[in-house]
């Protein structure tokens, strides 16, 4: 069993890493459990961390993998479950802002510019500037860090309890206990100016069409 999870590991971990990802047109930030075979597809600021609680508590150490951001070839995981969870852009958006920013500079602005971008305003136009397909996955579209046509889940944090109790079903998967997933300080869309919302909803109409048509 050791040796056939070994190879399983190359097959999908480093063949994605090391020969797929150098030409691949698209990348994702992927984890590999072997115990359930599921692939998930990472979204930040959307339940990451409990999500990958929930995943190690439940699995052998030797048969999960919290992979890097790679290439791959989905024919090689015709078995396994792939699946994402995603989050409303504009709660998601200002998490991404107060956790990234007010809490800390991640972004590594210059002193001057880190004070700037604490106004949400300010980090609201500074990310219009960004290549949002592309950009640190904090601020990317989430539709970018997910190959959703081979997907076979999709979960959503708004619904987060009763939705990862369904993946888990899915795949046979016992739930020790539905941890309450991380409570930030950050606003939430319904306590900032309605202006800022519609200028956080135009940088992510793609994902709102996609995911939540309904905001």
């Amino acid at each position: 069993m050791q040796i056939a999870n070994s190879l399983q590991k190359t097959k999908h971990f480093y063949l994605n890493k090391y020969l797929v990802t150098p030409v691949a047109t698209n990348t994702y930030l992927l984890c590999y459990n072997y115990e359930y075979n599921l692939l998930w597809f990472r979204v930040a600021k959307s339940a990451r961390s409990t999500i990958n609680k929930h995943l190690k508590e439940v699995t052998p150490k030797d048969k999960y993998i919290f992979g890097s951001e790679v290439g791959y070839i989905p024919s090689t995981f015709s078995n396994f479950t792939k699946f994402a969870f995603v989050r409303n852009p504009v709660n998601r958006f200002l998490s991404a802002w107060r956790n990234k920013v007010i809490d800390q500079n991640y972004f590594h602005f210059s002193k001057k510019k880190h004070a700037k971008m604490k106004s949400l305003e300010n980090f609201i136009a500074w990310t219009r500037e960004q290549d949002i397909n592309n950009c640190d996955p904090h601020i990317r579209y989430q539709q970018s860090l997910i190959d959703i046509s081979n997907l076979d889940f999709l979960g959503r944090v708004e619904n987060f309890n009763d939705d990862f109790k369904e993946l888990a079903k899915m795949v046979n998967m016992p739930i020790k206990k539905i941890h309450r997933k991380n409570q930030s300080n950050s606003k939430k869309m319904d306590q900032i100016p309605m202006k800022l919302v519609d200028e956080i909803k135009f940088i992510y109409e793609m994902d709102i069409q996609i995911f939540y048509p309904h905001i």
